[in-house]
């Protein structure tokens, strides 16, 4: 079943410029962003401990090192001190696999996002696994 899930996903790279716990934070940076750059978006996300956080991400890369040069190029670390490249997996649109199969991979479950059809995942190595 964790092949099928792998299959079944996108792994995604953007730059995350700023996390906030206040959704209106979120959405008038992506405002004043959206301004320069066509793809932002806001992903919200529970963090044990924190509650749920609205991630600000700007662009969508197929590699990591396209993500990371971009990030470089726009110098976004001198207005957004700590933005870095953030992975995310989203379910392929053409693939079959339903979201129940995910969740019953043991390793996804505790990673499903507010919205049933992304799935966040915290680093490479655990993707890897």
């Amino acid at each position: 079943e964790m092949d099928s899930a792998r299959n079944a996903t996108r792994q995604l790279y953007h730059v995350q410029i700023m996390a906030y716990p206040d959704r209106s934070r979120a959405d008038n940076l992506a405002e004043k962003l959206r301004e320069r750059y066509r793809q932002v978006k806001i992903q919200a996300t529970t963090l044990p401990g924190k509650g749920v956080w609205h991630r600000v991400l700007v662009g969508e890369f197929a590699d990591y090192g396209a993500a990371q040069r971009f990030l470089g190029k726009e110098k976004f670390s001198r207005n957004y001190p700590g933005s870095f490249v953030q992975i995310t997996m989203e379910l392929s649109q053409t693939s079959p696999l339903s979201i129940a199969a995910i969740i019953r991979c043991h390793r996804f479950r505790n990673m499903i996002e507010a919205s049933p059809l992304k799935i966040l995942f915290h680093g490479i190595k655990e993707w890897r696994r």
